[in-house]
């Protein structure tokens, strides 16, 4: 479904969560990450917190640097290939997947998974990278802080410092590095979401002995909710006429509950492809996997 919310002088905002209708968009180079500049007042409002939020000391995280951004793409294709070479060495996350079973098995607490997930990610940058319930709420405020409209709850953030206190947490922990922020802040929450749905599927009534590992991994996979854009010029387009600093949600779940492959998942066709496709697809592999190995010898 395609909607808009516009108020003259105060907002403008589309929401697309049909599959082609995003990969129109992506296609679109007007349609960018680029959060500066002019436009109806909440939307200047939502791009600064954006551009505030999202980025490490020195630079934006990846999840909101423009096309253009210096060696952008170059970085990503290095990543890509990181990520890659730890699936080809069977090194997907060697010290969490037993762990992370246990969890989708229903052996661990609900509230492990959060810093399980982020620990597993962490590793593939830091090789001591270890998770605490700091760094796992520090994530769950900067990954809430940029799409929150609870009011209250922002003045709280405001008051407290909350949001700069999570960033340096994360930054920290990291290097500062913003690939390695965005991965343990943001994407770990898709992950989360993933293994929430794995251990929901393993307690379907006989999924564990029908189900093939590609379809469970199919069915668990689960999308970033939604992922911003904002038009860095006027346009006039199939969904209407823009002006220079309108918004574009992209709504990629509610996408992929409608067409569940793993190219709407990591917007594999876009210039913004998801590095970390083929490793979280074989990490969610190994889980399940490891899952029903350690069940058929119990």
């Amino acid at each position: 479904m395609t909607s808009r919310l516009r108020i003259p002088g105060l907002v403008d905002l589309l929401r697309l969560d049909d599959p082609a209708s995003i990969a129109d968009a992506s296609e679109d180079t007007r349609l960018d990450r680029e959060f500066t500049g002019g436009g109806p007042l909440l939307n200047r409002l939502i791009a600064r917190r954006i551009r505030r939020t999202l980025r490490t000391p020195t630079a934006p995280l990846p999840s909101v640097s423009p096309r253009t951004y210096p060696r952008r793409g170059e970085r990503q294709a290095e990543l890509r290939t990181r990520l890659n070479g730890f699936v080809s060495a069977g090194t997907i996350a060697p010290d969490h997947v037993a762990e992370l079973a246990a969890y989708v098995r229903g052996e661990r607490e609900e509230d492990t998974i959060g810093p399980m997930a982020q620990e597993a990610i962490g590793r593939l940058f830091v090789s001591d990278y270890r998770a605490t319930p700091q760094t796992w709420r520090a994530a769950c405020v900067l990954e809430a802080a940029p799409r929150s409209m609870n009011l209250l709850r922002t003045l709280y953030w405001i008051a407290t410092g909350a949001v700069t206190r999570s960033r340096r947490v994360l930054c920290g922990a990291v290097g500062d590095d913003p690939p390695a922020v965005h991965a343990t802040a943001i994407a770990v929450h898709s992950l989360v979401r993933s293994l929430r749905a794995m251990r929901e599927l393993w307690l379907e009534p006989g999924a564990r002995d029908r189900m093939s590992k590609p379809t469970a991994v199919a069915r668990c996979l689960r999308a970033p909710e939604s992922v911003p854009r904002r038009w860095s010029a006027a346009a006039t387009t199939k969904w209407g006429t823009f002006p220079v600093g309108a918004l574009v949600l992209l709504r990629l779940d509610a996408a992929r509950i409608r067409h569940p492959e793993p190219e709407i998942t990591f917007m594999a066709a876009s210039w913004s492809h998801c590095p970390a496709g083929d490793w979280t697809m074989a990490l969610l592999g190994a889980v399940w996997e490891s899952a029903c190995s350690s069940e058929s010898i119990r």
